[in-house]
């Protein structure tokens, strides 16, 4: 028995996804879907075992986040 790992062609199909997100055809959406303060590490990696989330953003305590709405507004938001 043996295993190998494949390598996606991301450079052949880049300078496609790059045009139709430029254009708005396509939208890549979020990398991360939670975002905890540094302080609820523990609990970032309890939801990825559980998968609740597919990637945890974790931000030092303090720290300010850009929440942009449907319309285009928003600002900065602390998370602790």
């Amino acid at each position: 028995m043996s295993t190998s790992t494949v390598v996606p062609p991301v450079r052949r199909y880049l300078p496609m996804l790059i045009e139709l997100v430029w254009n708005g055809r396509i939208n890549p959406g979020k990398v991360f879907d939670l975002t905890l303060p540094l302080d609820q590490v523990a609990e970032g990696y309890r939801a990825m075992d559980e998968r609740r989330p597919i990637k945890t953003l974790l931000r030092p305590c303090g720290a300010r986040v850009l929440e942009r709405s449907h319309a285009g507004g928003g600002g900065a938001q602390p998370i602790c």
